[in-house]
């Protein structure tokens, strides 16, 4: 009986792991799908000067449609604490200081690589990306190793505390945010104060707060071993939280337009009950439908998992980077093709043909080479 009993065991936490990492899969490959529409409608089209503008009603089903692209890079953080935590249990034949000095090297490089982004999307290294947020996130929770969960959690509510002041601080040294990060300083330098404010406080995916995410999502990965049913009451509690916030901040239980660069208390709020929430539907999901439309979803979303920093760069290169050198060297003026070579529609269609090229590619990519040569395996190599 007792053989039994540990057999069942042992099948359930198996079964409970296909789940857990089927969830990642699909929460990233949503992350990235999302990411990649957003950035196609804001680089290929005029929908972000129209928004500036005010042309677009928050009311209208393409602007809330578009505008859940603002989750993405929420999801991409919380994932990197979530696997994180997962990756320490698969690797527990690795002492904890190999596992942390693996991943200090791997944050590392991913944070420089970030700055190659910043250059191909500004033309400017000195801004920061979500790669060099990831990147930090990595080194940081490779500090805090061997730190309880306890402990890790204040921390995610110290940095999430810090949103309202971030965005309401005005030192002497803080710039209009439109002028100190799109485009940019006429001159092209900041001074060291504008940098580091830049990247702390105010700017796109600054470090405080925005790594609360991966601390949290390592707090999440803690408790979903132990009780999916918290998780959920987590999620109302997060978003009765937001709901709070945004009737004390903004005079109504709920806008969808708010400030999320750079953040406010309640995007981050909002932003992480969606992904909580998000993340345990998926989990009730043991498979998806045994249809072709089925196998072909789910393989959609795992390939954009898998080469997630293959896709991201990719599409940044021939989105922006393309665009932006094809007019330098055309007119003279590296963004006179961005934001209006195509209709908001096109650019749609456009970013959908893409990913379903990509993963095409993917596919064969990954059949015939087992995945090498990507990004990630370039990361897992050099990290070692």
């Amino acid at each position: 009986m007792g053989r039994l009993g540990s057999r069942k065991l042992n099948m359930t936490n198996s079964t409970m792991k296909t789940q857990r990492w089927y969830s990642v899969d699909w929460l990233r490959g949503i992350a990235m799908f999302l990411m990649i529409q957003g950035h196609a409608m804001f680089f290929l089209s005029p929908w972000y000067p129209s928004l500036r503008a005010g042309e677009f009603s928050s009311d209208t089903l393409l602007y809330r449609w578009i505008d859940l692209d603002t989750y993405a890079a929420p999801m991409f953080v919380f994932l990197v604490g979530f696997s994180l935590y997962l990756w320490r249990q698969q690797n527990d034949k690795m002492s904890l200081w190999e596992q942390q000095f693996t991943l200090l090297k791997r944050g590392l490089i991913v944070f420089l690589l970030g700055f190659f982004v910043s250059w191909v999307m500004r033309g400017h290294w000195m801004v920061n990306d979500i790669l060099n947020l990831i990147g930090v996130s990595i080194m940081a929770l490779a500090l805090l190793w061997r730190a309880p969960v306890g402990v890790i959690f204040l921390l995610g509510i110290g940095l999430l505390a810090v949103a309202p002041w971030g965005q309401a601080w005005s030192g002497y040294w803080i710039l209009d945010y439109y002028v100190l990060v799109w485009p940019g300083r006429e001159d092209g330098f900041w001074t060291w104060q504008e940098v580091m404010t830049n990247y702390y406080l105010r700017g796109n995916q600054a470090l405080i707060p925005w790594m609360c995410f991966a601390l949290f999502g390592w707090c999440a990965a803690w408790l979903w071993q132990r009780s999916k049913l918290i998780l959920w009451f987590c999620v109302l509690a997060v978003y009765a939280a937001s709901y709070l916030i945004g009737y004390f901040e903004w005079g109504t239980p709920y806008v969808f337009v708010y400030g999320y660069y750079p953040a406010t208390t309640m995007f981050m709020f909002d932003a992480l009950g969606a992904t909580l929430l998000v993340l345990l539907i998926l989990s009730c999901l043991s498979r998806l439908p045994t249809t072709w439309l089925g196998r072909a979803l789910n393989r959609f979303l795992t390939l954009h998992s898998r080469f997630s920093l293959t896709v991201y760069v990719l599409h940044l290169v021939l989105f922006l980077g393309v665009l932006r050198w094809w007019g330098q060297l055309t007119v003279g003026d590296d963004t006179y093709y961005t934001e209006t070579l195509f209709t908001f529609k096109q650019a749609l269609l456009i970013s959908w043909a893409f990913m379903l090229l990509v993963a095409v590619g993917l596919h064969y990519w990954e059949k015939h080479y087992r995945g090498q040569y990507s990004l990630k395996w370039w990361l897992r190599r050099l990290s070692r």
